[in-house]
């Protein structure tokens, strides 16, 4: 009480203006301050200032009192001090005398002030007892307030007592017994048996309390080892103080400001084990089920959890240990989570920072908005996360992911599966080198680095393949990057890009584009239709184009060393632009010679040849094969090298050498172009250009159209028996 003015009226049935413990036994951690008050007495010469009936030491000081006798101003336990008496109109008065009454106490009261033990019996009208450097034993009828001593205080009840006040000593040893209804101060090493009724105490000291079965409720400063017998007990902790709770309960309450509990107890037949240390948190528990809620703030609470379900709201920088029983976690704040064998569920709330480590358990990762990171450990983990804008990070083990949406996932040495179904997709996966992985993958991107199987359900992608991937395509569109090695298996569309050195095996979808510079890419039909397109190519620079229903494309780039490509099946073209080796197979092939020094080789297919380089220095080499062959165009040097298919040779080349096969022959060398044939067995037909030419006649029967004019032609008859 501050700065208040205090009239006492001549009227008034109590004595005192202020009467402190009156009513009832005032609840531990009580205290009385009187300061800067004006107390005027109008009552008479019995009025009393301040009459504490508790065993608390009010303080009264700086106050003034009109027409109050100095021996009234306080009865019961006082430290009085810079009060005045009667002061005038000026504000100056008599300074009254100060006092501390440690020993006076209101009623029916014995203090023992010297080093004796005492045993005193408090009954009906008995007021209160104070021991000193003896140890005191007190039975009390109730309604008392007993104060012990720094000998040490035994106290106990009558039975059906109760309703009393017992202080301890700092530094004293005692033992306290109550039935209920009490209040007690522990200042001590105290023992304390409680009963069926409520306690309401203070441990300051060092106390072990044997609980009843009542619903006391604990202030402890210092340490408390409380036993449960069944009881509800509800325990605030200050800053530095311990608490430790074992036996049965049916309900407990713990509110903590930088105290620590340890709980190894059993909870309405259910064991539970937990321990808190620092920050600020509450504790609940009740019928088998313990839920812990922690505060915001840089000091958050070192949480171990054992046998026992617990659910835990987490608001600040805590860390957490989880047991082997299942844990529910809300985390709102930077929470260290280490998850124990049991199952663990997380909700983040809010962007919340916390980060999970995993112990080869089953999680959960839910929530609102995110920013949760989840550590794979050693063992075999399965994260179901449903929580979008979190981070997986694989550990040694073998983290398994029901993947939802717009996650990171990060593999470790024990590799992934990845799980993406219903609404999931849309994450970013990155698996690591060396490692064994499955990932399903829908709208999301994938940086590939292990030995990876790769299913898109669908959606549109972005693949990077450093390491070996055997890949299902996506019914959407899909961009891979591959550095590494890569099966294919289209369905989609799929645009890829083949680095030096990678090489890649693909069956093409509905659309195929690809672009490979000294890698080496593969085409394959399905085994179902052989009629589709199939083609190889390695090495150089070339981009291919591959659509359902439509010939294949394939455009080479100017590279030394050129570009091998190979036409293994269906309708193909190719644009080559220079020093490349091609390839005919079994289906149509059209072959553009767009630059010099480019050989074709002809398969079992027809192959169209069109030759659109015209520099004179172009020169080309032609192998024909079992199907039938049809080139054209050109300017310089051609050689043709027959095979067992028909040839029709029509170019203006300046100089067109053939080597006959076993197929038949047409050629034409227009304008001034020379002609040098060598026979084989199969037929010919020449048409001999400008430039004249050198005829060597094979087994094969051999016609030859001379212009009648320009360049001599020689003739080497008979050779081979032909005509």
């Amino acid at each position: 009480m501050r700065g208040n003015l205090i009239q006492k009226g001549p009227q008034a049935e109590n004595q005192a203006a202020i009467h402190f413990g009156g009513e009832s036994i005032p609840y531990a951690g009580s205290a009385l301050l009187v300061e800067g008050n004006q107390v005027i007495n109008d009552r008479g010469a019995n009025a009393i200032g301040i009459l504490n009936h508790t065993a608390i030491p009010a303080t009264i000081t700086g106050n003034s009192f009109t027409r109050l006798d100095p021996a009234h101003v306080a009865q019961g336990p006082a430290r009085i001090g810079g009060n005045l008496d009667s002061p005038g109109a000026d504000g100056t008065g008599t300074a009254l005398v100060d006092a501390v009454l440690s020993g006076t106490l209101p009623g029916r009261t014995q203090v023992f002030d010297d080093a004796l033990n005492h045993q005193v019996t408090m009954t009906v009208g008995d007021t209160a007892v104070q021991g000193g450097a003896g140890r005191l034993q007190v039975l009390a009828a109730g309604h008392v307030i007993v104060q012990g001593g720094i000998g040490g205080l035994d106290f106990s009840e009558m039975p059906g007592a109760g309703s009393n006040q017992v202080t301890t000593a700092e530094g004293s040893t005692n033992s306290i017994s109550v039935v209920g209804q009490d209040s007690l101060d522990s200042r001590g090493t105290d023992s304390i048996t409680t009963g069926g009724g409520n306690v309401s105490a203070q441990v300051s000291g060092n106390a072990v309390l044997n609980e009843g079965w009542g619903n006391n409720q604990w202030s402890v400063l210092g340490t408390l080892r409380l036993t449960g017998h069944g009881g509800a007990p509800r325990i605030s902790l200050d800053a530095g103080a311990n608490a430790t709770l074992d036996g049965a309960l049916n309900f407990f309450a713990i509110q903590s400001n930088g105290g620590s509990a340890i709980c190894d107890l059993d909870l309405d037949g259910k064991p539970v084990q937990a321990s808190l240390t620092g920050g600020a948190w509450s504790m609940y528990g009740s019928k088998g089920n313990v839920s812990v809620t922690t505060a915001g703030g840089p000091d958050g609470v070192l949480m171990r959890l054992g046998t026992g379900q617990v659910q835990v709201v987490s608001g600040g920088r805590d860390v957490i240990w989880a047991g082997p029983d299942a844990t529910v976690i809300q985390a709102s704040g930077a929470a260290e989570i280490h998850a124990g064998t049991g199952a663990l569920a997380l909700y983040g709330r809010g962007w919340s920072g916390a980060n999970l480590w995993g112990a080869g358990g089953s999680y959960v990762i839910g929530g609102d908005t995110g920013g949760i990171t989840y550590h794979g450990g050693d063992q075999a983990s399965t994260v179901q996360a449903d929580l979008s804008r979190i981070t997986l990070l694989g550990g040694a083990g073998r983290l398994t992911v029901q993947a939802g949406m717009a996650q990171t996932i990060i593999g470790g040495a024990g590799g992934l599966t990845v799980n993406e179904t219903g609404w999931s997709g849309g994450n970013t996966i990155t698996t690591q080198a060396g490692s064994a992985n499955t990932v399903s993958l829908t709208n999301g991107t994938l940086d590939s680095w292990g030995h990876d199987a790769i299913v898109q359900p669908g959606g549109n992608n972005t693949l990077s393949v450093h390491g070996d991937a055997v890949i299902q395509g996506s019914a959407g569109n899909s961009r891979l990057s591959i550095f590494g090695h890569a099966i294919l298996t289209g369905r989609g569309g799929d645009w890829i890009t083949l680095a030096p050195g990678a090489d890649a095996t693909v069956q093409a979808g509905h659309y195929l584009d690809v672009n490979a510079t000294q890698a080496s890419l593969r085409v394959v039909a399905p085994e179902a239709d052989a009629s589709l397109v199939a083609l190889t190519i390695q090495g150089g620079a070339a981009a291919a184009v591959i659509w359902e229903g439509r010939t294949a494309s394939v455009e080479t780039r100017a590279v030394p060393g050129g570009t091998d490509v190979t036409l293994d099946g269906g309708a193909s073209e190719v644009w080559a632009w220079g020093g490349d080796q091609v390839r005919a197979g079994a289906g149509t092939a059209k072959v553009m010679l767009c630059a010099t020094d480019t050989e074709v080789w002809g398969g079992s297919g027809q192959l169209i040849v069109s030759d659109r380089d015209w520099m004179g220095e172009d020169r080309q080499t032609i192998h024909g094969g079992s199907g039938s062959l049809a080139m054209s165009g050109g300017w310089g040097d051609i050689t043709y090298i027959g095979g067992d298919g028909a040839a029709v040779l029509d170019t203006s080349a300046r100089r067109l050498t053939i080597q006959g096969g076993a197929g038949s022959i047409t050629a034409s060398s227009r304008w001034i172009g020379s002609i040098n044939f060598t026979g084989g067995s199969g037929d010919a037909a020449l048409t001999l250009g400008d430039g004249g030419g050198t005829v060597i006649f094979g087994t094969g029967s051999t016609a030859v159209h001379e212009l009648g004019w320009g360049g001599a032609v020689s003739y080497v008859a008979g050779m081979g028996g032909g005509t």
